[in-house]
């Protein structure tokens, strides 16, 4: 497929944390989330990331409530872009969610 990628949580103390920051810092001029909430998210296990060659390259954070799967933030680094990373990472959220009837995804202006 050109651009391997591996799917996983984020999760706690790891570097992917710290690169979840990183990527989320090329956006905050647009959207920026707060670390303390951003790491409880990780910690809840609410962030999926993209890897490739084992560093975090994207992630989404989404929740799954009574069929309705929410995607509160999604962000692939700049460096990243244009490779199709997004897509691939909304394919495995359908994967991973397949009990759900419907995607929300809320945008600000």
């Amino acid at each position: 497929m050109g651009y391997e990628l591996k799917f996983d949580l984020v999760k706690s103390g790891s570097p992917s944390e710290n690169e979840a920051f990183e990527i989320q810092e090329q956006y905050k001029k647009y959207f920026f989330v707060l670390e303390p909430t951003l790491r409880e998210a990780v910690a809840n296990g609410l962030l999926l990331g993209a890897f490739h060659n084992s560093r975090l390259v994207g992630y989404f954070w989404s929740t799954n409530k009574e069929g309705t799967i929410k995607v509160r933030y999604l962000a692939v680094g700049q460096a990243e872009s244009r490779k199709g990373i997004g897509s691939r990472l909304v394919e495995e959220l359908k994967k991973r969610n397949e009990d759900a009837y419907r995607i929300q995804l809320s945008c600000r202006t």
